[in-house]
């Protein structure tokens, strides 16, 4: 039987190191694709609308134009006969004196009024060339001056003015056409509006 020194000796078992927790691979985010780009695709005007231009509202632009005409060169005769007279003052002794200073008042409110028509024929013309060329302002200046127009006729023949009766067919006759909704159809005119990013036209 071998002695107790002659046996082997045995190693302690070795304590090994408990394994280290690895945290979990962290996975990235999935990649969004980017919102697509909006761009405005390319508007066409749409083509022209189908328009017959009637002789009825020609003629309201030719009557524009005339009546037009007729006041500017009122006007302009106006205010230049009453520029033309005389302003010689007489001597204040005399009595056509104040005479002289109510005539001068007199004459410079007729350059004003004659000054004024000249302004309203101007606008009565441009209004006759919105009209010819189917403009929607053309129509709407045109109503405004023939109502002044048809007011002042209505005024004068209801104060006893009969010769005056005559200068009320002109703004009737404009009020007429324009006002008809077959011929208010010639000055309606496509206007853009945008429309999800893009454009789209509207009649």
């Amino acid at each position: 039987m071998p002695a107790p020194d002659d046996l082997p000796l045995e190693a302690p078992p070795v304590a090994r190191p408990a394994p280290i927790a690895r945290p979990a691979p962290v996975e990235p985010p999935p990649l969004v694709a980017p919102p697509p780009v909006v761009r405005p695709f390319p508007v066409e005007p749409p083509p022209p609308l189908d328009r017959r231009r009637s002789g009825w509202v020609t003629s309201v632009a030719i009557l524009n134009f005339l009546s037009g005409a007729a006041k500017i060169v009122l006007g302009v005769a106006l205010t230049s006969v009453m520029i033309s007279l005389s302003w010689e003052r007489p001597s204040p002794d005399s009595v056509l004196f104040l005479l002289h200073g109510l005539a001068f008042v007199v004459r410079a409110m007729m350059v004003v009024a004659g000054i004024l028509v000249v302004g309203i024929g101007v606008v009565t013309v441009l209004a006759g060339y919105g009209v010819l060329m189917r403009r929607q302002w053309g129509r709407i200046v045109s109503l405004i001056v023939t109502g002044l127009v048809g007011f002042s006729s209505v005024s004068a023949v209801t104060s006893g003015e009969i010769g005056t009766l005559i200068g009320t067919v002109y703004p009737v006759f404009v009020y007429v056409i324009l006002l008809m909704p077959r011929f208010a159809r010639e000055f309606d005119e496509p206007v853009a509006t945008e429309f999800g990013g893009g454009q789209s036209w509207c009649r």
